[in-house]
């Protein structure tokens, strides 16, 4: 039984540490929303916008904290991530507009844009970002 109570005690202060991430959710782009924009627009800090292979164009600004990526991100299936492509001809893809933003991108290519991800620059200090299993193609200053 101590034990027991232990892990019980153990898994509550995970879940109070965890805190916000309680209240995230995973929007799905198509199926619960036609966009990532439309899918950005109801997100909340702390949500997942979980996008489905396919090719998008979309221009964001990032200004709460986030989790934008592909099938890979359940997955782990390195295929999806050529067939996830986020593409905005002659403007940056994601710009990242809050001060103290985390920002986690997975999974998804982003081609033809002048810019795939411009990081904040405000002066007021950066949160994280962090990019894994992407890919950046085509993209001109």
């Amino acid at each position: 039984m101590p034990r027991l109570t232990a892990s019980l005690a153990l898994a509550g202060m995970c879940l109070l540490a965890a805190g916000a991430s309680l209240h995230a959710r995973i929007i799905e782009v198509p199926d619960h929303q036609r966009t990532i924009q439309n899918a950005y627009d109801v997100s909340r800090p702390g949500d997942t916008i979980l996008v489905h292979p396919g090719e998008y164009t979309c221009a964001i600004t990032i200004d709460h904290d986030l989790t934008l990526a592909g099938e890979y991100l359940l997955t782990g299936d390195t295929s999806t991530v050529e067939e996830t492509i986020l593409r905005n001809e002659g403007s940056p893809i994601i710009q990242i507009g809050g001060v103290l933003v985390n920002f986690y991108l997975r999974g998804l290519s982003l081609r033809n844009a002048r810019a795939g991800l411009i990081p904040a620059q405000n002066g007021q200090g950066a949160g994280t970002i962090e990019i894994s299993q992407c890919c950046f193609d085509t993209l001109s200053q």
